[in-house]
C-alpha cells in the first residue's frame, strides 16, 4: 500500500513539474564515498539539505533522482577527496560509478548512459536522460594504464578535470576569492601575494604554478583517448598553456562549472582568455548557482531591494549568454559539492506574490525545473544548448 502510495507520488510530482530543463554539465549525484563523513546524506537517503544555506549536506540522491523530471542530459562527475574518501580514491569513484550503474538498469524507461553523442541522441529521442560519465580531479584515479583502461576505454568516461582543488603532480589550480584561497590553498595564496608584491589584495590573486611534465602527459593521452579536457578549476597560466594544445587538435573549450568573473571576481571565474577562445574555436560553459561565486553586482542588476541569489543568478546568466551566445551557455549545478545554494527573492512591490521557489530559494536538485523556469522559460535556448553540446561532443569523440 505505502509503495503503491509513493508510486502515485512520483507520477503526481512528475505530471505537474516542469515539462523542460536545461542540461546539467557538472552533478555530483553520489558524493558520499568520495566525501565521507564531510557530506551529511548518502545515495539511499533522501537528501538531507532543507534551505538555501545547507552546507555539507546532500542535495542529490536515488529518491531525488525518482522524484526529479530531469534534463534530457546530465554530466555525472565522479570524485574522491584524497583524504576524506572512506575507502580510498579508486574504491570511492567505483563505488559512485556502481551506485548509478544499478540505478539506470532499475529505471531503464527513463535514463540510459551514453558514451558518445550517438548514444546520448537515440536516449534523447526516446524521451530519457543521458548520463554522461566524468571524472574530476586526475590525481589518485587516472595515473596508470590500468586506470585509462577501466575508465576510459570499458567504462567510457568522456570528460575529466584534470586540475582540480589544490597543486598536485600534474599542475597547479585556479584561486577563489582571497578569503577562500588563502583558507583552501594558503601556500599558492602566499606564492600569489610575494609574486604580486601584495599587489593581489587589491583585486584578485593568481597561481602561480602552470602545467608540470606530468600535467602535459596525461593533456595527451586524454586528448588521444578522445576525453574532453574540462578546465574549470585550471588557472590563468594554465589556460595560456593550453590553448595552444587546444588549437592544433581543433578541441571546443569545456567550463562545466564557473561564474563570470565580472559577478565573481576571483582566477575561478570565467576570465577573458576562456571567453576569446570560445568565440574563436567554440566551446560551452556551464554556470554555478551558489551564493558563494555571486559577490559583485551593479545596482540596476536586480529587481528585489535586498540580496537574492535567485535574482543575481538569473542576471549573471544574461551577461553570460550575451557574451558567448545563447547556445554556448549552459548550467552546472555541483550538486551534492559542499557549497550554498541560491538565497530567496524578496518582494519588490506591495502585494507580488512569490512561488514557494521563490520563498524558498534554490538548494535541492528536485528544483532543477523550477530553477530552469525561473532563469529563463525560453524553451529555444534550453533546445540550442542541448544540440550545440553534441555537436561539439563530436569534435572530441568522433
Amino acid at each position: 500500500m505505502l509503495r503503491l502510495a509513493w508510486t502515485l507520488c512520483i507520477s503526481l510530482l512528475l505530471f505537474f513539474n516542469s515539462a523542460h530543463a536545461q542540461i546539467d554539465l557538472h552533478a555530483h549525484l553520489d558524493m558520499k564515498p568520495g566525501l565521507g563523513f564531510l557530506l551529511q546524506g548518502d545515495w539511499l537517503s533522501p537528501p538531507q539539505a532543507t534551505y538555501w544555506k545547507s552546507h555539507f549536506h546532500s542535495r542529490a540522491s536515488e529518491k531525488s533522482l525518482e522524484l526529479l523530471h530531469t534534463p534530457p542530459l546530465i554530466v555525472v562527475s565522479l570524485y574522491a577527496h584524497p583524504y576524506l574518501s572512506v575507502k580510498g580514491m579508486r574504491e570511492a569513484l567505483d563505488q559512485e560509478y556502481e551506485h548509478l550503474v544499478a540505478f539506470v538498469a532499475e529505471n531503464d524507461k527513463r535514463f540510459g548512459i551514453a558514451k558518445n553523442a550517438d548514444e546520448a541522441e537515440k536516449l534523447i529521442a526516446e524521451n530519457k536522460t543521458a548520463l554522461i560519465f566524468s571524472i574530476e580531479g586526475a590525481y589518485g584515479v587516472l595515473e596508470t594504464d590500468e586506470d585509462f583502461k577501466k575508465w576510459i576505454d570499458d567504462r567510457g568516461v568522456a570528460m575529466v578535470t584534470p586540475f582540480h582543488l589544490t597543486e598536485d603532480q600534474f599542475g597547479g589550480i585556479a584561486l577563489m576569492s582571497n578569503f577562500f584561497a588563502l583558507l583552501m590553498t594558503p601556500l599558492d595564496f602566499i606564492k600569489s601575494l610575494y609574486a604580486s608584491h601584495g599587489m593581489c589584495l587589491l583585486s584578485f590573486c593568481k597561481s602561480t604554478v602552470g602545467i608540470k611534465r606530468d600535467g602535459y602527459g596525461l593533456i595527451d593521452r586524454l586528448i588521444s583517448h578522445h576525453v574532453w579536457i574540462d578546465v574549470s578549476h585550471a588557472n590563468e597560466i594554465t589556460i595560456q598553456e593550453l590553448v595552444p594544445i587546444f588549437d592544433k587538435n581543433n578541441l571546443p573549450l569545456m567550463v562545466s562549472h564557473t561564474q563570470i568573473r565580472e559577478v565573481y571576481p576571483a582566477e575561478r571565474g570565467l576570465g577573458q582568455p576562456e571567453i576569446d577562445y570560445i568565440k574563436k574555436q567554440d566551446g560551452i560553459i556551464g554556470l554555478l548557482p551558489t551564493d558563494d561565486m555571486l559577490k559583485i553586482f551593479p545596482e540596476q542588476s536586480v529587481d528585489a531591494p535586498c540580496k537574492s541569489g535567485l535574482a543575481n543568478f538569473k542576471y549573471a546568466v544574461k551577461i553570460a549568454i550575451n557574451t558567448l551566445g545563447q547556445e554556448r551557455v549552459a548550467l552546472g549545478s555541483d550538486t551534492n559539492s559542499p557549497i550554498v545554494g541560491l538565497s530567496p527573492e524578496c518582494a519588490s512591490e506591495p502585494g507580488r506574490i512569490l512561488t514557494a521557489f521563490e520563498k524558498e530559494g534554490f538548494y535541492t536538485y528536485s528544483q532543477w525545473g523550477e530553477l530552469n523556469d525561473y532563469v529563463s522559460p525560453n524553451l529555444e535556448w534550453q533546445k540550442q544548448t542541448l544540440s550545440h553540446f553534441l555537436k561539439l561532443w563530436r569534435r572530441v569523440r568522433p
